[in-house]
């Protein structure tokens, strides 16, 4: 199996997504010796929220670009590739490297529903239309997803607010499981996914782990 030797940024308010694109603002002095690190080296890396119930399950990106702010801070577009397994730490100093392996489904069904998959297509292009305000720029941006991976991928992204949730959807090793996570979850593009439903999910996440540990 194919493994990654990964500098490894901890996120803590947000879940990063293979397909997708994210701008990220470092202030930290050893997250910007990471990036620097990377960018400068063209080397990947893995982001990785870290919930009190996450598995250590990441998503390997590369940087784009990096622009300093006036602030001292960094502006860091990444592109997310993969997702990954962090196996275990090999260095922590200056900042963290795991052992990674890829991180695969292990159901590769085809999604049938193509009426819910239309729909969360419109859905998305809502959303586009409220916060990108050219319409050459949301065209391009919707012909880029012409497959169910990278839709769903981008949904999760945008339109998931809770990090718990969106880890949760990370970790699912099943399209299918993931289009029917999102289709509860997202009725709209401009509200929230429900309350009820996602503390549901959280618990039933929670207590499907418990139970692994304990056999």
């Amino acid at each position: 199996m194919a493994y990654y030797i990964l500098p490894t940024l901890y996120l803590f308010d947000n879940v990063f997504f293979p397909n997708t694109i994210i701008p990220l603002i470092i202030s930290d002095t050893p997250s910007r010796n990471l990036v620097t690190s990377c960018y400068e080296e063209d080397l990947a890396l893995a982001l990785w929220f870290q919930g009190s119930n996450s598995k250590p399950v990441a998503t390997m990106g590369k940087i784009i670009s990096i622009e300093e702010k006036k602030d001292g801070s960094l502006k860091v577009m990444l592109r997310g590739i993969k997702r990954v397994y962090l196996e275990k730490i090999v260095q922590q100093i200056p900042f963290p490297v795991f052992h990674a392996t890829p991180y695969l489904d292990h159901e590769t069904g085809a999604i049938e529903n193509f009426a819910r998959l239309e729909k969360f297509h419109h859905i998305l292009n809502e959303w586009l239309i409220q916060h990108v305000s050219s319409v050459k720029d949301r065209q391009d941006f919707l012909s880029e997803l012409n497959t169910p991976h990278k839709l769903l991928d981008h949904l999760a992204l945008l339109l998931i607010k809770d990090s718990e949730i969106k880890q949760i959807i990370l970790e699912s090793t099943s399209l299918q499981e993931r289009f029917q996570l999102l289709d509860t979850l997202i009725k709209s593009p401009f509200e929230k996914e429900d309350l009820m439903t996602s503390m549901a999910m959280k618990e039933f996440e929670r207590m499907d782990k418990a139970s692994g540990m304990k056999n």
